[in-house]
């Protein structure tokens, strides 16, 4: 009796698959075979069958023909008159069909894609008895074997593998299974499919190889790193990401090109493939790029035989650029380029993003800082201000008390100096006393006029007289190591200022220079006049031509870099660490500008500082309101 084998109800199964997949079917016919000219409808699937049909008194090996290799046609020269054979389209799918012993050693029957998973036809798999299974890498082989062993209790099976192709390349498939039994319900045969699943995994093994080479990277650095790990990933010559640049352009973010960092480049997108890659499009070309785009001048630039990209686009739906890989050879047949960009696309738009935002946000973060920093300078600024002004109110008090106890001194030592004899070397003590006596006078009414604040009073002032007056306390604060010379210009005219003001201006100036200074260096006071310089040495453009009076501080010490003659005039900075206070400067600027006067400063490291301050004159010639010491 003539019976249907196992082998047919498998082949049926495949068969029925195919219907279901029409339009697969078509698309795989005219990659393989091209345009198919119309011709006979396939044999009826009773005549497909009936080189299968075998007697049960037969033996149960397979008598499917031993399958041939034939050589796909060129898609340009279809074969006339050619039709499409049921085992033609089977072995143009993916998946490879068998039936095999229940020990999975024996291939009973073999069909579809054997020859491209195995490099084997099925007639070889089918004589040569472990063949089939032994062309698995080791350690997957162990596993298959264990899911057929299990089959008895399980039933079915589902397996991701790895194919060791004759070729010597490996390929990656899923083979499923299930355990057909006799009418007793012993082990018969097991059924199933290997279905090729290389490309999957080739992309799936390429993300997670870029992912992990990108690490923790964000913004530009992962930019730099998504490229370098696609070239390495992909096995592609060149990796880019671009962005929209001017109009009818484009330029490169990064660029990866021949296993380096390439510079950034622009592009004309005029050209047709890249003109809609900038409008949102994706491309892929996985060979004959020069062909088809010879004038394109961004494929030129990267010499691409083959390309691929995939637009980089936000969360909030902007077009922020593309991503793009390409090689100067066609792409491998298992390389799923377009598969491995998409996977990226969303990450690498995010991290574009933060990299377009990065300057933007750096410099919100500069200000914020700033702002934090300047806060909390205002904020020791207010402390240090309460502390000196309940200082300053008790020094006022001391220096009151310790004023009028001057006096006392100074009167003392007047008689002593009036009751010796003329000549008698005790006078020039007694005077002593008293210059030192007038000296500390003069500073402990400074303490008090600091502890009573009140606006600036200008009259005009005899600079000249002023200075003479300073000078002998100028010197002693130089102390003896250090020489101060004063050099005051003949006939000065008066200038505008407020007196104690201008004492406070110089004292701070020569107290500085002191502090600049080496022994045995010289400091030296000038006055002269001078005339505004509009639009120079850092004179506004619109100050008028007037005349001033200049007071000129130079000294032979350390200088200054160009960074502390930027903020030397800021309140509270200083150079002298816990030495200093960071007022001095600040209330010669803040004197300075009340006045309408000018500030010119010139300092280089190791060479002094030139400080040269600018009072303005008294346009009419008015009594001098200078005046020597007082009582307070």
């Amino acid at each position: 009796m003539i019976t249907a084998s196992p082998i047919e109800a498998l082949l049926r199964e495949a068969l029925d698959r195919l219907a279901q997949q029409e339009q697969r079917t078509a698309a795989l016919e005219a990659a393989v075979f091209g345009t198919v000219s119309p011709g006979p409808s396939p044999a009826p699937l009773s005549s497909a069958l009936a080189q299968t049909v075998r007697n049960t008194d037969t033996p149960t090996a397979s008598h499917w023909p031993a399958p041939r290799k034939v050589e796909p046609l060129p898609a340009s020269t279809p074969a006339p008159g050619a039709t499409v054979s049921p085992a033609a389209v089977m072995a143009a799918l993916d998946d490879a069909f068998w039936s095999v012993a229940p020990d999975g050693q024996s291939v009973l029957f073999a069909g579809g894609a054997v020859e491209r998973l195995y490099g084997l036809t099925a007639h070889e798999l089918q004589t040569q008895r472990g063949r089939w299974i032994d062309a698995i890498p080791a350690d997957d082989r162990e596993r298959l074997r264990l899911a057929f062993s299990l089959l008895p209790g399980a039933g079915a099976f589902s397996l991701e593998h790895r194919i060791a192709h004759a070729s010597g390349r490996i390929r990656w498939a899923v083979t499923s299974g299930k355990l057909i039994r006799d009418s007793e319900g012993r082990p018969l045969r097991v059924d199933g499919s290997t279905t090729d699943i290389t490309r999957k995994a080739r992309a799936r093994d390429a993300v997670l190889t870029v992912l992990d080479g990108v690490g923790a990277a964000t913004a530009g650095d992962f930019l730099v790193k998504l490229a370098r790990y696609l070239c390495i990933a992909c096995a592609v010559r060149a990796a880019v990401v671009v962005e929209p640049h001017a109009p009818g352009e484009a330029r490169t973010v990064v660029a990866w090109i021949g296993g380096r960092a390439g510079a950034p480049f622009t592009f004309d997108t005029s050209a047709e493939l890249v003109r809609d890659l900038v409008a949102g499009g994706s491309a892929f070309v996985p060979s004959g790029a020069r062909t088809r785009y010879p004038n394109d001048p961004f494929l030129l630039k990267l010499r691409a035989e083959a390309f691929a990209s995939e637009p980089l686009i936000d969360a909030a739906g902007r077009l922020l650029g593309f991503v793009a890989v390409a090689d100067d050879r066609p792409f491998d047949a298992d390389t799923d380029a377009p598969t491995v960009l998409r996977s990226l696309a969303p990450r690498a738009a995010v991290e574009l993003a933060r990299a377009i935002e990065a300057p933007a946000v750096s410099e919100l973060q500069s200000r914020l800082t700033a702002a934090e920093e300047r806060a909390a300078a205002t904020e020791n600024a207010l402390r240090a201000t309460a502390n000196l002004a309940d200082a300053g109110r008790l020094a006022a008090g001391i220096a009151h008390d310790f004023h009028n106890m001057l006096g006392v001194i100074i009167g003392n030592a007047d008689l002593i100096r009036e009751g010796l004899p003329s000549g008698d070397s005790r006078a020039e003590f007694a005077e002593t006393i008293a210059q030192t006596a007038q000296t500390i006078a003069i500073v402990s009414r400074q303490l008090v006029a600091l502890s009573k604040p009140r606006g600036p009073n200008f009259a005009p002032l005899d600079v000249a007289a002023a200075l003479h007056s300073l000078a002998p306390m100028l010197r002693r604060l130089t102390e003896r190591k250090i020489a101060l010379e004063l050099d005051v210009a003949p006939n000065l005219p008066l200038a505008r200022a407020d007196a104690t003001d201008f004492d406070r201006v110089v004292l701070n100036l020569v107290l500085n220079a002191r502090d600049a200074s080496r022994p045995g260096s010289t400091i030296t006071v000038r006055a002269a006049t001078a005339r505004a310089e509009p639009g120079h040495r850092g004179w506004p453009a619109d100050t008028p031509p007037n005349e001033y009076i200049a007071i000129t501080v130079v000294d032979q010490g350390s200088g200054m870099t160009p960074e502390v003659r930027a903020r030397m005039f800021d309140l509270f900075f200083t150079t002298k660490g816990d030495h200093g206070n960071g007022l001095g400067l600040a209330t010669v600027s803040a004197a300075v500008r009340a006045a309408s006067g000018h500030i010119e400063v010139e300092s280089e490291p190791g060479w002094g500082t030139t400080i040269r301050i600018y009072w303005p004159q008294v346009p009419e010639p008015n009594p001098s309101r200078f005046s020597p010491p007082a009582e307070c």
